[in-house]
């Protein structure tokens, strides 16, 4: 008869949650949310195209893209911050916040393109990471073109074939 004490004790009593005194420290290289530093981040997508459960996602526009980061799809298995060309991204050393709804950690940045230093039109940016994959070496020229928007490149690409078109005939 014991046990039908201990079941009738345990049905009336009211619920009794027990605190850790402390947190649990978390092991090293645990993988915690996603975090972005937008001033580094070129709008590449390669992050969001590498996100298997399509948790972080760019949505690309005229003017600017916006990056999006939903932990509630995120596996943390880290393969955004490993293909990231630019290292905008890293993940927290820290468990996230407890939450009561999904949507409370969504991140979303809105995020600019630089405009082009001549016609003042939106430029993608490659960054010195995906150039230095691109050329052996960046010369000024190099430098210079890539703050230019496609149009302004594409003129002054043929405003080059044209002064070497010159230099051949003369």
């Amino acid at each position: 008869m014991g046990i039908l004490h201990l079941i009738g004790a345990n049905v009336l009593s009211e619920p009794v949650t027990l605190r850790y005194p402390q947190r649990v420290p978390t092991p090293e290289h645990y993988r915690g949310l996603v975090q972005i530093e937008p001033p580094q981040c070129v709008g590449c997508a390669t992050c969001a195209y590498v996100c298997v459960s399509s948790a972080i996602t760019v949505d690309q526009h005229l003017r600017d893209f916006v990056w999006r980061y939903d932990p509630a799809k995120c596996t943390f298995c880290g393969r955004c911050v490993e293909v990231c060309p630019t290292q905008a991204l890293t993940m927290q050393s820290e468990r996230p916040p407890i939450y009561h709804h999904p949507q409370e950690l969504i991140t979303t940045h809105q995020i600019d393109f630089p405009l082009c230093e001549e016609c003042g039109q939106p430029v993608r940016l490659a960054n010195e990471r995906i150039l230095m994959r691109a050329f052996d070496e960046i010369s000024e020229q190099i430098r210079q073109r890539i703050r230019l928007c496609e149009r302004c490149r594409q003129r002054h690409e043929k405003e080059a074939l044209l002064e070497l078109a010159r230099k051949k005939e003369v």
